[in-house]
């Protein structure tokens, strides 16, 4: 009988097995498509929240055109803002709140905020929220903000905004972009310095907070800027003012400690006082400003001084208006019960409240001697210093044509 010989049709288990590998590979990818970070079902989500947030930008654009065309100034305003939006979109649907500086605060019900400037430029803004306000001494460790300005400043405007946060407010709880913080009188951050054509002085510089809601703003004055700052050490000054000419007023006593003589606190401390001072020129001119890489979040502020260095009048409405300025005997040590401020060496009058940090430090935690703005009270020609080796509450003087080396350590807020 013939043999057969049958070849048997079908699939190994060898090709079985390969078969489905590849099918679970191209599941596989096909869910990763879908899913994935980069998956067609996130860009979907991703292109329909740009979308949305297209058409909330330009519903403010539009509401920014009719606010300037009804308002008598051609000016943004929070209610010729609101009102427009009211008109563009269900009402309710949005808020709007001044930041204090001329630029608003959107908010949509969607959870989105953006910013609006007076030129109507339109940004996504940082979502800042208030929680608890601690108004004794603070109870959580002082925090390093680094060179993060923007963020700062985010918190800075809701901090101005807050009516029940106050000078003597000493920390803050806050929620930014979700992520919770807690802000506080003495935390620190970078401020870097350029431009100076010192390379050993072109580097970043400490501040520290020193209290909020403390200055009064120039451009509404009633409203505060939300955070207030001092150096902690000595900055170089870009230049002073000698009738129109311009010129560098920084001397080193070495790499790390930058001081200056007598002369540019003077132009008289019997005539004017502070606010004709080449210090406050120096410090608040373009070329000073400019070399600090924050100064677009540094807002002017008033500040009060005495006019004649033996004079005890009251310095409420005696206001210079400055983005950068120094400290006064009143801001460091209080007045003492006959309206002086300071201890040994005083100034004749209260330039201004203490500040949060200066209630409750025990020490300046400086090693060197800086400039105050407030004359000495004894004498016509000296204005006073503090720190070296003295106490908060003790204030030495600085006359004109002496050799003494005193730092310039201004403050300022945002």
């Amino acid at each position: 009988m013939k043999k057969l010989n049958r070849k048997e049709k079908g699939i190994t288990l060898i090709a079985l097995v390969v078969t489905i590998v590849v099918l679970l590979i191209l599941a596989g990818i096909s869910v990763s498509m879908l899913t994935g970070e980069d998956g067609l079902i996130k860009q979907s989500q991703k292109a329909k929240e740009e979308t949305e947030k297209a058409e909330e930008k330009e519903k403010i654009g539009e509401s920014v055109v009719v606010a300037v065309n009804k308002s008598a100034y051609g000016e943004i305003t929070e209610k010729n803002l609101q009102e427009a939006l009211d008109n563009s979109t269900k009402k309710g649907e949005s808020n709007v709140k001044d930041n204090g500086d001329g630029s608003f605060l959107v908010q949509f019900k969607s959870g989105r905020n953006y910013e609006v400037d007076q030129k109507g430029t339109v940004t996504d803004a940082i979502v800042v929220n208030i929680g608890k306000i601690n108004d004794n001494t603070r109870e959580s460790e002082t925090r390093d903000w680094g060179n993060d300005w923007k963020t700062l400043n985010e918190i800075s405007k809701e901090i101005s905004r807050t009516s029940n946060i106050t000078k003597d407010t000493s920390e803050v709880s806050i929620t930014v972009d979700g992520v919770a913080y807690t802000i506080g009188v003495g935390d620190t951050a970078d401020v870097n310095i350029t431009g100076t054509g010192e390379k050993e002085l072109d580097k970043t510089y400490k501040v520290r907070i020193l209290g909020f809601n403390h200055d009064i703003l120039t451009s509404d004055s009633n409203k505060t800027a939300g955070i207030s700052f001092e150096f902690l050490e000595g900055i170089p000054i870009m230049a002073e003012y000698e009738g129109d000419k311009l010129f560098p007023v920084t001397e080193k006593t070495d790499s790390t400690v930058i001081t200056t003589k007598a002369g540019i606190m003077y132009r008289g401390a019997t005539t004017g006082g502070w606010a004709v001072t080449p210090m406050r020129a120096g410090l608040n001119c373009e070329t000073t400003l400019e070399s600090l890489d924050m100064s677009k979040y540094i807002k002017q502020v008033q500040k009060r001084y005495i006019r004649t260095y033996n004079n005890n009048e009251d310095t409420s409405n005696i206001i210079s208006n400055d983005y950068l300025w120094l400290l006064a005997a009143s801001e460091i040590c209080g007045i003492d019960s006959n309206g002086y401020a300071g201890n040994y060496y005083k100034a004749m009058t209260s330039e201004g409240e203490r500040y949060k940090y200066y209630q409750s430090a025990s020490s300046l935690s400086k090693t060197i001697s800086y400039w105050l703005r407030s004359p000495d009270s004894s004498i016509f020609d000296r204005y006073l210093t503090i720190g070296g080796l003295e106490n908060l509450n003790g204030c030495s003087w600085c006359e004109l044509g002496d050799n003494q080396d005193v730092a310039v350590i201004p403050c300022f807020c945002i």
